[in-house]
């Protein structure tokens, strides 16, 4: 069976028809979703809350008084601010306040003496130490 051929006007008709329908179908699509979003707002919004106090329970009633446990103390690695009306405080652990005004010694390096001339030797030369320029070429040179 043979397809019925249509003529330039049919075609025509038959487009505009598609395009009509599909025009519709948008708008409808775009009408459903403008009161989806309206429907939307307008439903009373439940209140935001934070962490695991959400997840366990709903929240205290008014006629409820929450108890709070004291906080723990920070652990003695932390440095801890507490700012409050009668002045700043900072907090650190003891060990860092034993560190920090710990009387450290200077400690004098003890060095080798010249290979050539007995000084202070400063220098590493082939094994040996020089104290000046003058012992680091003559090092050189001997060695």
């Amino acid at each position: 069976m043979r397809k019925k051929t249509l003529t330039a006007d049919e075609i025509a008709l038959r487009r505009s028809e598609t395009a009509r329908r599909r025009k519709n179908q948008s708008e409808q699509r775009l009408e459903e979703e403008k009161i989806e979003t309206i429907n939307r707002l307008l439903k009373p919004q439940a209140p935001k809350r934070r962490g695991q106090r959400a997840a366990e329970s709903p929240g205290p009633s008014d006629t409820e008084m929450i108890t709070r446990e004291p906080t723990p103390p920070p652990p003695p690695t932390r440095v801890r601010t507490v700012i409050s009306d009668k002045g700043t405080v900072v907090a650190v652990p003891e060990r860092w306040v034993d560190r920090l005004f710990m009387q450290r010694v200077p400690r004098k390096r003890e060095l080798d003496s010249c290979g050539e001339c007995g000084g202070e030797g400063i220098y590493p030369v082939n094994g040996k130490r020089a104290c000046s320029i003058g012992c680091v070429k003559a090092l050189k040179a001997s060695g």
